[in-house]
């Protein structure tokens, strides 16, 4: 971690991220516990720099920190439902739907039991796109 990276992130300052890239700096960064930038914008429901850190900084989403924990995770872990950063993880990379962590649990055990609902409805309206997803990976 840089501490203006980190602060940028935190402030959701999208701008100061966005200088930051334009001047060459490398916005894949994690601290000593493996927590990148990127789990840290998805645990505070940061949609804009979430996504500007995927699709322009090209910053990785198949990482995990030192608890096995991926940004998918950290989204889901979030008090309210974050379906526009969990829709982009997932539309990326699915396969994170099924990752666990170092428990044994995969990032929609971390939500909320009065999201589940909504959740439920979440995956079944792309159930589609997660199946072609999921089996083109297998290949």
């Amino acid at each position: 971690y840089k501490l203006d990276v980190v602060a940028a992130v935190r402030d959701n300052d999208l701008e100061a991220l966005k200088a930051m890239h334009l001047a060459g700096r490398s916005l894949s960064c994690c601290n000593r516990y493996g927590e990148s930038v990127l789990h840290m914008a998805c645990r505070r429901g940061f949609h804009s720099i979430v996504s500007f850190l995927i699709t322009e900084a090209k910053v990785s989403i198949r990482i995990a920190d030192d608890c096995g924990r991926n940004p998918l995770h950290d989204a889901l872990w979030h008090r309210d439902t974050q379906y526009h950063i969990v829709d982009l993880l997932a539309r990326l990379e699915p396969t994170l739907l099924l990752s666990c962590d170092n428990r044994g649990f995969s990032p929609f055990a971390y939500c909320r039991q009065e999201h589940w609902g909504v959740w439920r409805q979440f995956l079944w309206d792309r159930k589609e796109h997660m199946g072609l997803a999921l089996e083109k990976n297998r290949e």
